[in-house]
Parts: C-alpha cells; structure tokens; sequence
C-alpha cells in the first residue's frame, strides 16, 4: 500500500513537472488514509514537493490531527505564512498551527448583525491560552480535590451515628460505599451538565444515560448469587433503595459538592464575564445589548489588533522582501549566463 502511493506521487510529479504540462493548473485529491500514509517520514518530502507544484490541494475525510499536522508540514516546508479557516471545533488545531487563523460561526437570524464583530475577541481567547492555562488547569483540581473531600467526608459524617434503617439498622461498607459512589456519578454528571451551554440528543442520553446505567448495574450485580455479589447482593432493591435516607444523603451531598462551583460560575457571569459568556447571553436570552458596559468592552477588544496579527504582517512582508530580493538574485545570474561575453568567454 506505501509503495503504491509512493509511486503514485512520484509518478504525478513527473507530470506537474513535465515541460508540455508546466504551465497547466493541477488539483490533488487525496483522504484520510491516504493521506495517513502520504505523512509518514519517508514519503512526507515526496508529497510535500507534489502538493506544492499543485494550484489546489483538497484534503477531505481527515481528523483533527491531520489538519493540524498537513498544516504544520506545509508551513515548515515551504517556509510562507499559512492561514487556516475552520468552522467548528474539530479545526482548532489546524487554526492554532498556521500563523494567521481565522474562526467562522453563524448565529441565528433575529440576533442582532453587529455580533459578528464579537468573533475575533472570541478566538482571542484561544490564542491566548485563556482555556488552557496553569490557572484553569490548577482550578479545576483543586474543584476536583475540594469536590471529593466534601463527598467523601459528608458521607461518612452522616451515615456514621445515625440509624440507616428502621429498627435501629446502621450503615456497613457496603452501605457507605454504594451510597458514596451514588454521590459521585451524580457529582461528575451534574458537573458536566453545568460546564455544557449547548446541549444535543446525544449528550442528554450520555449525561442522564450514565445516571441511570449506573442503578441499572446494582440492580442486575446484586441479582446475582452472593458467591457473585457478597455484600452488594439485594443491596439496591432490599438495603439502600427502600431507605429514605440513602435518597435524602444523596441529594444532600450532590448539592454541596455542586455549590462551590456553581457560585463561582454565578460570579463570574455576573461580573467578570467572558466575551462567549456575552455571546451566550445575547443569543439564548435574545438581548441586544449594543449599549451595555460589557458589549462595549468586547466590541472594542474585539477590533483590537492582536500581537499574533501585528507579528503576521511583519513576518509576510519579511518573506515578501525575501522574495523580491531571490527573484532579482536569478534574474541577475540568468542574464549573466546567457550574456554574449559569457559565452565568448565560454567559447574561447
């Protein structure tokens, strides 16, 4: 399979180059496994020196990281500017490997016009790192570390002294662990849930569908027979389902553990939003904001020029120069060459 294509690509270079065909426009087709192979590290130099003798390049079927990787490829090879424009989030690698990227979403109509100009502060955002920086990473353990130490300890501080059931029942491993391990599926799902702006079908059914997969799964591991099951046989349906205090510590704990965060994303949008909180605000809660404070920050850092763009125009007009300078470098041997002198000179 390789060396097929390696000789497919060498063979198309030989006609891209062919001197009755040079100055005939070529297109490249190529997909996602093709192309899988065409980037490996003896083949790569080949199709990157047919892909540049070509007008138009067309990659489709490929992931994300071969989007990003062709264009990091093209932009090392050929050593000019590469601009990468994408449209969901599957194109954030390509857009944040060339030097100029560029970002494409659609609101619905009835939003006002002007929201276009949020865009380019919302891409920021990325170029920034903002979303992917040591504080966030930082955050979001320490929202784990603080999450598990209230599930864990507010289980345990509930469940201990108190009686489980009727008739004076107390709670054993068994009990503790079920109804601990309840929290957290609970926990990480409602967690998810609330991070989500947008939600579809398919993320209703993994969110909720993990919830209810996981009462699915005690029910059928406890029918088993105890050599199975131990301790956890007949847990859900005879120990902890029939218990109101099972539900009531559930509900509980998920609440708390939930709350750290759910204030600190309250604060946030409230004071210290975002520009795609702006954005989420106009377009599900359908205000114009053209007049607020906030719009007229965003509005304003949004036609901002950046530092990766004001870098982009020097390195293209650095490359242009480049250029300009190797054209008249071969123009200069060239006349030279075939200047009447030199070939008396060559002659004698």
């Amino acid at each position: 399979m390789k060396d097929d294509i390696l000789n497919q690509i060498k063979a198309s270079y030989q006609v891209t180059t062919n001197e009755n065909t040079k100055d005939d426009p070529f297109a490249l087709v190529v997909d996602g496994k093709a192309l899988e192979i065409a980037l490996t590290n003896d083949i790569k130099d080949d199709f990157l020196q047919l892909t540049v003798n070509c007008a138009s390049v067309i990659c489709c079927r490929v992931s994300p990281k071969q989007k990003a990787l062709i264009t990091r490829l093209v932009k090392k090879y050929t050593g000019k500017m590469t601009l990468a424009i994408g449209d969901g989030a599957n194109d954030v690698g390509m857009i944040q490997e060339a030097d100029i990227g560029i970002g494409i979403s659609v609101l619905e109509q009835d939003v006002s016009s002007d929201i276009c100009l949020q865009f380019p502060a919302l891409y920021q955002q990325g170029q920034k790192g903002i979303f992917f920086s040591w504080k966030r990473i930082i955050g979001w353990m320490g929202n784990g570390i603080l999450t598990s130490l209230v599930i864990s300890i507010l289980n345990v501080y509930i469940l201990s002294p108190l009686a489980f059931r009727k008739g004076g029942q107390v709670v054993d491993i068994a009990h503790l662990g079920v109804t601990t391990y309840t929290t957290i599926v609970w926990t990480v799902n409602c967690q998810i849930a609330l991070i989500i702006t947008h939600f579809t079908w398919i993320q209703h059914i993994f969110i909720w569908g993990s919830i209810f997969s996981w009462y699915i799964f005690l029910l059928f591991y406890g029918a088993l027979p105890p050599v199975y099951s131990n301790r956890e046989y007949k847990l859900l349906v005879e120990a902890v389902g029939p218990a109101p205090m099972y539900w009531i510590v559930v509900l509980l704990v998920v609440v708390i553990s939930l709350l750290p965060y759910f204030i600190y994303m309250v604060i946030q949008r409230s004071f210290y939003p975002m520009d795609d909180h702006v954005i989420q605000e106009m377009k599900y809660g359908r205000k114009v904001v053209v007049d607020d404070e906030t719009w007229l920050r965003e509005k304003q850092s949004s036609r901002k020029a950046t530092h990766i763009g004001f870098s982009a125009r020097v390195d293209a007009k650095i490359l242009y120069l480049k250029d300009q300078l190797h054209k008249k470098r071969m123009f200069i041997i060239k006349s030279i060459t075939n200047s009447p002198i030199r070939r008396s000179i060559t002659t004698r």
